[in-house]
């Protein structure tokens, strides 16, 4: 049985369903309630140790993953909400799957823990030294950190999963709709801004893409490793707008002036590819599939 906490977000109903869909029995929870889902969805606020065991010992999940996160904007809004759900829910989660036996947690972790990386010429690897420069990343960053110190501690499978900018159809957010409006306005046409300056270049990547990653994690035999890159793609800002423009009918994309400064513009995802076999991402195909 598979637990996926956060799992009414942008990449959790993705994975619910994949999952579902793969025949594994699927427990949702999150503090919004999904009643049309086609697996079970629990309305669970993980900072709430009590309820959240409650959950562990009626159905007694196998793997367990965490995509339930405060981000990046609302996150410097109230940065102790922020905490309590980045830190001491993903320690509840942590600490019941060491108690309760549980095989394997897979953290839902972020580019945004690796941090700006000035005079990098190199692609980012999972080697190297993480410098998280917003209060977000640290908060991935603090997880990705105890889930190795409970790994050389307890007998529990611990993997972090940094998950680059997600893109897709859904629900917009105030911070980043143009990450959802992209898709959501491309048969119909209109206007989206993205923030992004229009030489920035960050790593994207398509929710159903960022779901299947998660799903080869859950299906392993074996983990190598407890920390990886999932698979992203790199865009200049302007080439996306233009791509989008072109497939739309009548989308007009505009840009904003923000740089990329809580991660490093290029990272590898190479460990994950050579480990699971995956091959690169392809958002302009995810576009396509949804103009038709």
């Amino acid at each position: 049985m598979i637990l996926v906490a956060g799992g009414c977000g942008f990449v959790g109903r993705s994975l619910c369903q994949t999952l579902t869909g793969l025949g594994f029995e699927t427990v949702c929870l999150d503090i919004e309630h999904d009643d049309e889902s086609e697996y079970t969805c629990l309305e669970v606020d993980i900072t709430h140790r009590n309820n959240l065991e409650r959950v562990f010992d009626e159905y007694s999940p196998d793997v367990v993953v965490n995509l339930a996160a405060v981000l990046y904007s609302a996150a410097l809004e109230n940065p102790s909400r922020a905490f309590l759900v980045n830190v001491f829910g993903s320690f509840n989660l942590l600490d019941l799957c060491r108690l309760k036996g549980v095989r394997r947690y897979i953290f839902g972790s972020s580019y945004a823990a690796i941090g700006h990386q000035p005079g990098l010429t190199e692609p980012f690897i999972e080697s190297m030294l993480p410098q998280p420069t917003d209060y977000y990343g640290e908060t991935k960053c603090f997880v990705e950190k105890l889930g190795v110190a409970f790994v050389d501690r307890y007998d529990l499978e611990f993997v972090a999963a940094r998950i680059p900018l997600v893109v897709g159809p859904g629900q917009a957010t105030s911070t980043s709709a143009w990450r959802a409006e992209i898709f959501n306005k491309l048969n119909v046409g209109g206007e989206v801004r993205i923030g992004y300056a229009a030489n920035e270049t960050p790593p994207l990547a398509h929710h159903l893409d960022v779901a299947d990653s998660l799903v080869a994690l859950v299906q392993a035999n074996q983990i190598d490793h407890s920390l990886y890159h999932l698979p992203s793609e790199r865009w200049r800002v302007s080439d996306l707008g233009k791509m989008v423009e072109d497939v739309s009918s009548g989308l007009k994309v505009t840009y904003g002036d923000r740089r990329i400064s809580e991660a490093p513009q290029t990272v590898s995802w190479e460990r994950f590819r050579q480990e699971f076999g995956f091959e690169a991402p392809n958002l302009r195909a995810r576009f396509l599939e949804h103009k038709d």
